[in-house]
């Protein structure tokens, strides 16, 4: 029996060995998984506290600290956990575990410092008078940032120190949790560039407001009418200024008539228009200012920003532009509003009864024949629309996600002759420049065709072809316009001068054939104008940036019109990885199809080759 027993001893050698080798393992999954469990606690929390941050960022900042209670019992079991326990954490999956635990816990005091910044945010002011709630909020806001720039700071160091530990943790760490993981890596990511980005800005922005000097700065507010597209986003319409000095805003002031802005200065200084425009007026100014220079932001900005300083006298420091759908958008939110001598007005009907109560309804008064002033109209609202946004609950949850929206649509644009503030500005502005690589962009400009822009339905189709032997890519364009309007005014036949931009290295092979329809002018313009024609030759232009192609496009109501460009680009790996097609500012009911992969236009698309 003895002598069995010592025969066998080695197994028992092994299988104690085995023990004492797993042990410390086993010991260590336990540990591990027990700050795994609260870990999965601490991100509930987090959830929680993130969905209630701007709604009620009380109650945030408790289940931010919470989370941060939760989170801390993970690293403490870490940090008590035995030596060899310890030993395997720099090791797969064991360090994987330790950097997200680190990276949520970052990301609850970064939570819980964000509750606490915005409990001290200024809220919107009290008044509903645009150039006094402008100028307190401004002023308020600057106080708020100077107060609080060392937590911002801190802010910023917290979540650059959780972005850096999740891009360390591979998405399937988390059992079932993947594709949340992804999620939030690349989340927080976004933050963790954009945060000290916003920070810049808002210092340029300061300066910009005058921090550094006593000087008054002017910034120029553009009302634009996209149902008239136009390059920056549609017809000016009216306008505003908002004057700041001292680091923050002092005044705005909306303009007068934007006809009797232009016509004693154009009758006394009359410049010859392009020759699209010259088809409608023998004089350009302010209100055409957004025709006849190249289809980009910075390009046609200082040439808006001339004819205003020509006609007025006064320097522009920059523009804002803001076109008729963000109204809608701030409508969605508010819900109707009683317009004085208007009636009711909601997100569906503001364009259509604004037009018509401008260019029919206000001169039905001797009064407002006299005044000339039927824009004012945009003035009434305004205060209106801040009187519901300051009353509706959650208003700036609603309001933020639209605004949005409409920056990343070029529906709202920023322009500062500063380039720092422009510098900064662009890291939240879609691209509107000739860019790097294989881009496109078209643009239409409505000139005579009535408010017929959102009428028309354009689809853009692409395919390539390359050709290897050639060294080529071959990019057959068609552009296919459908009038789904009705024809009855404000609406009618939409007659457009389209511009097609291309890279500088394109070899255009066929062009657009020209379409320019027919216009019935009124007499007295006949008297002015003289006869006219569309009818001209298309035109390309190569400046070395880029190449334009330019041509009438005419598409009645119920007709659907196609143009054709076909043009080639070296197969290189700038050119043959994506196409960045560039969205016109103000341009809706547009899709892009690109070598049969469909696109909805609703900002700019990188679509693949």
């Amino acid at each position: 029996m003895l002598h069995r027993l010592h025969r066998h001893r080695w197994r028992w050698y092994i299988l104690a060995t085995l023990i004492l080798a797993t042990y410390p393992i086993v010991v260590s999954f336990t540990i591990l998984s027990g700050s795994l469990g609260n870990l999965l606690s601490g991100t509930e929390e987090l959830q929680e506290a993130q969905s209630l941050l701007v709604t009620n960022p009380v109650l945030a900042q408790e289940h931010f600290e919470q989370a941060q209670v939760t989170l801390n019992s993970s690293i403490v079991l870490l940090q008590q956990a035995p030596w060899y326990t310890q030993l395997l954490t720099p090791l797969p999956p064991f360090r994987w575990q330790v950097r997200l635990i680190k990276a949520t816990h970052a990301l609850a005091e970064s939570g819980a410092l964000t509750s606490g910044l915005l409990k001290s945010f200024p809220s919107l002011g009290k008044t509903s008078d645009p150039s006094t709630l402008l100028s307190q909020s401004s002023s308020n806001f600057f106080q708020w940032y100077a107060t609080n720039n060392i937590a911002i700071n801190n802010l910023i160091g917290q979540i650059t120190e959780a972005n850096q530990e999740l891009q360390g943790v591979p998405n399937w760490i988390i059992p079932g949790k993947t594709t949340e993981l992804y999620n939030l890596k690349n989340e927080v990511q976004k933050i963790a560039t954009s945060l000290p980005a916003l920070e810049k800005l808002t210092q340029s922005t300061n300066v910009a407001f005058g921090a550094n000097d006593a000087s008054p700065h002017t910034f120029l507010v553009l009302f634009q009418n996209e149902n008239e597209l136009r390059m920056s986003g549609g017809f000016i319409g009216s306008y505003a200024t908002i004057t700041a000095s001292g680091g923050t805003i002092r005044q705005y002031k909306f303009g007068e008539n934007i006809y009797s802005l232009d016509d004693p200065y154009t009758t006394t200084n009359p410049i010859k228009p392009p020759d699209q425009l010259a088809t409608i007026t023998k004089t350009w100014g302010f209100r055409d200012s957004n025709v006849g220079a190249p289809g980009f932001l910075n390009d046609y900005s200082p040439q808006i920003a001339q004819f205003y300083t020509n006609e007025t006298g006064q320097k522009i420091d920059g523009i804002i532009y803001i076109d008729v759908s963000v109204l809608e958008a701030i409508l969605k939110v508010t819900g109707a509003i009683t317009l004085p001598n208007v009636g009711s007005v909601n997100a569906d009907t503001i364009s259509t009864t604004l037009t018509k109560y401008v260019e029919q309804d206000y001169y039905a008064t001797d009064a407002n024949k006299q005044a000339n002033q039927p824009k004012s109209i945009l003035n009434d609202l305004i205060p209106l629309l801040l009187d519901k946004l300051r009353n509706q609950p959650h208003a700036l949850e609603l309001l933020a996600p639209k605004l949005q929206a409409s920056i990343s649509a070029k529906n709202i644009q920023f322009w500062s002759t500063a380039p720092s503030l422009q510098k900064d500005l662009a890291q939240f502005l879609p691209i509107d420049s000739p860019a790097p690589g294989n881009w496109l962009k078209i643009v239409q400009n409505n000139i005579g065709g009535l408010k017929s822009s959102r009428s028309v339905y354009q689809q853009v189709t692409i395919d390539s072809h390359m050709n290897l032997f050639q060294g080529t890519t071959k990019y057959d364009v068609t552009i296919t316009r459908s009038h789904e309007g009705t024809g009855a005014w404000p609406d009618g036949e939409n007659i457009n001068y389209s511009e097609i931009y291309l890279p500088a290295q394109a070899m255009v092979t066929e062009l657009p054939q020209n379409h320019g329809g027919t216009t019935t002018l009124s007499e007295a313009d006949q008297k002015a104008i003289g006869t006219f024609n569309r009818q001209w030759t298309t035109t390309e232009e190569d400046t070395g940036a880029w190449k334009k192609i330019s041509f009438w496009s005419t598409t009645d109501v119920a007709e659907k019109t196609e143009y054709h460009l076909t043009y080639t680009l070296p197969n290189t790996e700038a050119y043959n990885q994506n196409l960045l097609y560039l969205k016109e500012a103000g341009s809706t009911h547009e899709k892009l199809t690109v070598n049969g992969n469909s696109y909805s236009v609703e900002s700019n698309i990188s679509a693949s080759l």
